[in-house]
Formats: C-alpha cells, sequence, structure tokens
C-alpha cells in the first residue's frame, strides 16, 4: 500500500493506492505520519528497513549470506531477490563496516573507507606496479 500527500494551490490532497481519502483515513493510528505531515521531517527517521541491492547477494546465496552475516556479528536478512534488509542507519553502517565496504557520499556517522590517509597511501607507477617513493 503507498501512501502520500500532493501539496496543490487549494491544499492537501491525501492519497492511499493513488485514491483520494480524508485526512483522518490517511493517518490512521500512525502517529509518525502526524510528523509527516507536519513536515517536521528532522524529528524522525524514515525508510528503514531499507532494501539495498548494493550490499545484496544472488538470491540463491541468501542464506549463505545471512549466515555469514550472523557469524560476522551483524545478522542482516536477504530479501526474495538477494537484497539486504538494512534496518537503521546504525545496522547499514555496522554491516558495511563488517564487510569492507563504505559509502562514498556517506556523512560523519556512516561507514568510512579504512587504513586510507594521504600518509598512508601508496603511489603506484601505472607501468610496474611497483610502490613509488
Amino acid at each position: 500500500m503507498s501512501q502520500r500527500i500532493v501539496f496543490r494551490k487549494d491544499g492537501k490532497v491525501y492519497l492511499k493506492d493513488g485514491v483520494e481519502v480524508s485526512k483522518e483515513e490517511w493517518m490512521g493510528k500512525d502517529k509518525t505520519k502526524e510528523v509527516l505531515e507536519s513536515g517536521s521531517f528532522n524529528t524522525i527517521s524514515t525508510g528503514w528497513p531499507f532494501h539495498s541491492d548494493a550490499l545484496g547477494v544472488h538470491p540463491d546465496q541468501a542464506k549463505e549470506a545471512y549466515a555469514e552475516s550472523v557469524a560476522m556479528g551483524c545478522p542482516t536478512k536477504f530479501d526474495s531477490e538477494g537484497r539486504a534488509i538494512l534496518e537503521s542507519r546504525e545496522h547499514r553502517k555496522k554491516y558495511c563496516e563488517a564487510n569492507g565496504m563504505f559509502d562514498r557520499d556517506g556523512g560523519y556517522g556512516d561507514a568510512q573507507p579504512k587504513n586510507v590517509t594521504s600518509k598512508k597511501r601508496n603511489k603506484r607507477s601505472t607501468l610496474t606496479g611497483q610502490v613509488m617513493k
């Protein structure tokens, strides 16, 4: 089921599965929607759980990948398409770091590349592959 608010010149329109409904019917009992409706997006975290293609596996490997994630200390489920189901931003960070991955567009609280500082980075010759000083 998809729900959204459309802002028009004459006011807000509440839609459930593309059908216009009353505000009360759209809100239901979920208090999160009240915050979304008010426009105060910074007070809650939305979009979780998140299904990640980038952190996913082939669907046939989902059971193995789940067992491996448990062994790494970050249990991560996979959906029928093999996408990793990340429960929160913290879970995403922990799973990425456990697998040696990071988000190039991530912020301060997201997984960061490890051991890659300008002092430690070696420049390699593109022709020989040898470390240059």
